[in-house]
């Protein structure tokens, strides 16, 4: 079992979660981390989806051109 990939991806998604909600709070203009924390969300699972695209969108807002940010919300 713990050596299945997605749980061991979910696993590190969840511990890096909290530095990305911290990086986006220090530098909300910065998409790389926006793109970073909105893909974190969406892995915790539906709960999490309203949530990941608003992080998408504001990603975008700033980086409107951003391929990341756009698949993330597809």
């Amino acid at each position: 079992l713990l050596s299945d990939p997605t749980l061991t991806e979910a696993a590190r998604a969840e511990q890096a979660r909290p530095h990305f909600e911290a990086a986006v709070a220090q530098e909300p203009r910065n998409p790389d981390f926006a793109i970073a924390l909105g893909f974190t969300l969406a892995m915790r699972g539906p709960s999490e989806y309203d949530r990941a695209a608003n992080v998408l969108r504001a990603a975008l807002s700033v980086s409107p051109d951003n391929g990341r940010a756009r698949r993330g919300l597809v």
